[in-house]
């Protein structure tokens, strides 16, 4: 992890700014060299909008002489965290920091990886087939696989195919969060979710191009109205391909409330922005 400790707040004008609790304030924006200096600083983090202050602009400037380095918020964040922070961001961050011309090589690449370990996987899921069918039709009567309408590239529609691991009643009252110890899930569901079996079938929805491997998660177009209501930008995750699994599902494993799902977009959005091979 990355250590820091802070030092403490410097005021944008007098009166305008909040004490923070048990951090002191150090001075105003006309002292930030003396600051700087006696504080003996490498960094500071700007987390309000100050290009329209040339004031703040000169004096952070004359700074950098002193060899500080100098953040803006959501840059300090998404280093530090790994994500971006989707309330302090709007619609000139994406414009400053998404390029899809420059990654059009890199999906090549990655589509043409896609089909290759899809099509290995789709051998394993034909032996697999018959022992899931075994074990889903002694445990709970009905297919053995399960579709479900999710929302793929650019918001276009499509059918994710799992094996099925709930009872066949499991959302008779509607479309329903799942839940870490869903009750829904059958016995030998808990195995398939556990070894991750069920998740399979995918690979050919992968290999049709409908997902990669790798990207955010498809959303239920259930419960999208919520989700876009309540977290800034959720939209821009279609922008790339969603994955079977993605940088969010393994830096936040479960999201089953709308607060989750704002920490899963931080870490969605910092991979749409750095995504490459190695990550």
């Amino acid at each position: 992890g990355i250590d820091y400790q802070i030092l403490g707040w410097i005021e944008f004008a007098n009166g305008n700014s909040a004490d923070i609790r048990g951090v002191p304030k150090l001075g105003g924006i006309a002292d930030i060299q003396q600051i700087v200096k006696s504080e003996k600083i490498d960094e500071l983090v700007i987390a309000f909008d100050y290009k329209k202050h040339q004031e703040v602009i000169r004096e952070l400037s004359d700074a950098l002489s002193l060899g500080v380095r100098i953040f803006e918020w959501p840059v300090f964040y998404e280093q530090v965290f790994q994500k971006v922070p989707t309330n302090n961001i709007d619609h000139f961050w994406f414009i400053s920091n998404i390029d899809q011309a420059e990654k059009k090589l890199y999906e090549r690449i990655k589509r043409f990886f896609d089909i290759i370990i899809s099509a290995i996987a789709l051998i394993f899921l034909v032996i697999l087939i018959p022992f899931v069918a075994l074990g889903t039709l002694l445990t709970s009567p009905g297919p053995i696989f399960y579709r479900q309408k999710r929302m793929g590239l650019h918001g276009e529609p499509f059918e994710l195919v799992k094996f099925r691991t709930m009872r066949m009643d499991a959302e008779k009252d509607g479309a329903q969060w799942a839940t870490k110890n869903d009750s829904r899930v059958t016995v030998f569901g808990k195995f398939l979710r556990k070894t991750r079996i069920d998740e399979l079938p995918q690979m050919a929805n992968i290999f049709w191009g409908d997902m990669s491997l790798v990207g955010p998660r498809p959303e239920r177009p259930e419960f999208l109205p919520i989700l876009e209501k309540s977290i800034p930008f959720y939209y821009k995750r279609n922008m790339v391909m969603p994955g079977a699994t993605g940088f969010a599902q393994i830096m936040y494993p479960y999201a089953e409330t709308v607060e989750d799902s704002i920490e899963k977009v931080g870490y969605d959005l910092y991979y749409i922005k750095n995504r490459s091979l190695f990550l």
